[in-house]
């Protein structure tokens, strides 16, 4: 098509326009078009500097050991904390200068972890103050938002329970400040700001807690960066070399945790270990059969052992040992709990018989009472031992409870271990020094009624070895 001069003539003169227009609102706009340019560059910019400043304090972080203090780097960041339920809040490090801070280290595979949250809420909520507990998620557990929300639908289908402490998750600052390779792990840190040390979780939690609130020492057993995190056997502690036989009982190895049970041979010698394993489960081991069938509380003590105190030898049943044993040639799986039973009973001066006899025992009759303290649900609250403060039991089976009160009496129980009933129950503060007939008129009153009788029984014998 042909163009003509007239429609060229049109044709600038509407290009003119719009110029004249886009000149005239550039002039109107620009210094709020600039300001909105330069406001978005410096928002960038700092977060850019803020990630750069992130990765260089990560570059620059060191595991600390313990006594070292947080480095200052760490206290002015601050980090993302989230309540699991989609929620979240940033929260500056700095803010918990001066409390106590407990790190509990977790993943959504460690069952063991998720089971002690009830635990560390309970502390959260009664020292508060003074206290902040930190969850922390390390991002090379690789749990991922939808992991972790099907882990606590689940915890909140089965148990009723959904999770009040916020976490720290795809933590790499943490991590690194406080080495481990394995969960639970628990870093603590004193009001000053300094480790106190890094561990594998202790049922004396709440000791630790007040002690470091009031600034008393506390001795935390270095377990942070694990050697044998398949608990599978490590070399031997004694040299082997051109002997014949060797075995040994050590104290607890930092550093290690417990090994598995296991026989191995290698270039037909034989090698075994119970590594860190308290003495009861040593115990269990080498007096299987004397042992097979019965729970801690049928258990009955010679009054030689401990000076006949009975809550001092159940605290020693927990003492934990490294055991170890070498023969130069291969021997048979029943000959290596013989002589690993003759190991014991050599050191420890112990031996554990099976008799049935009549004995004086504890028969335990549930009272109409019980009825109000029977479980509707809940997440279970596990712990090995009672405490001097006041401690609420939650969802706990019969005879799970008989174990943890077994050393603060004074003889065996009967019961019908068959009895999977749960219920919660609080015991006062100061329930374990309460005297004898104090504890059994409290457990009466909620419908625990431990009956004092004369019965034949058969149970395991802890004798001592003259």
């Amino acid at each position: 098509m042909k163009i003509t001069n007239k429609k060229k003539l049109l044709f600038w003169e509407y290009f003119l326009e719009v110029f004249h227009q886009c000149v005239y609102h550039f002039h109107r706009y620009s210094k709020m078009v600039l300001f909105i340019l330069l406001l978005f560059g410096s928002e960038v910019s700092r977060a850019q500097g803020a990630k750069e400043v992130n990765k260089q304090v990560q570059m620059d972080l060191k595991p600390l050991k313990a006594g070292d203090p947080i480095p200052d780097a760490v206290w002015e960041m601050s980090f993302v904390l989230h309540d699991l339920k989609g929620g979240s809040k940033t929260i500056p490090f700095k803010d918990l200068k001066g409390k106590v801070i407990l790190f509990d280290f977790w993943a959504t595979s460690c069952t063991s972890c998720i089971n002690g949250f009830p635990k560390m809420e309970e502390l959260q909520k009664k020292y508060g103050k003074d206290l902040a507990v930190i969850l922390v998620n390390s991002k090379r557990n690789r749990d991922s938002p939808k992991r972790l929300k099907a882990v606590f639908d689940n915890y909140k289908k089965t148990y009723n329970y959904e999770m009040e402490l916020p976490s720290v998750i795809d933590d790499t600052i943490f991590t690194q400040l406080f080495a481990h390779n394995t969960v639970p792990t628990h870093a603590w840190v004193d009001r000053e700001g300094k480790l106190v040390g890094v561990d594998k979780g202790s049922d004396d939690l709440e000791k630790r807690v007040k002690s470091l609130i009031a600034g008393e020492q506390v001795d935390v057993l270095d377990m942070s960066v694990t050697i044998n995190k398949d608990r599978n056997n490590r070399p031997l502690l004694v040299d082997s070399i051109g002997k014949l036989s060797t075995s040994i009982f050590a104290k607890p190895q930092p550093n290690f945790m417990p090994t598995q049970r296991n026989i191995y041979y290698e270039q037909g010698h034989t090698f075994f270990q119970l590594g860190n394993h308290p003495l009861k489960s040593i115990l269990q081991y080498a007096f299987d059969k004397e042992l097979t069938g019965f729970v801690f509380y049928e258990y009955v003590f010679d009054p030689q052992l401990n000076q006949g105190n009975h809550f001092q030898m159940c605290q020693a049943l927990n003492d934990t040992y490294w055991y170890e044993m070498y023969r130069a040639d291969s021997v048979e799986r029943e000959e290596v709990r013989e002589l690993v039973k003759a190991d014991v009973m050599r050191f420890f001066q112990l031996e554990v018989i099976r008799q049935k006899d009549l004995q004086e025992v504890y028969e335990l009759e549930l009272l109409p009472a019980f009825s109000k303290l029977e479980s509707k649900g809940g997440m279970p609250f596990r712990v090995k031992e009672l405490s001097e403060d006041e401690m609420q039991l939650n969802n706990i089976v019969l005879f799970q409870f008989l174990n943890l009160l077994f050393p603060y009496l004074d003889r065996p129980v009967v019961f019908n271990e068959e009895n999977r009933t749960k219920f919660n129950l609080l015991l006062p503060k100061g329930f374990i020094n309460f005297s004898l007939s104090q504890k059994l008129s409290f457990l009466t009153s909620k419908g625990l009624h431990l009956k004092s009788v004369k019965k034949v029984i058969e149970y395991p014998y802890f004798k001592k070895i003259n």
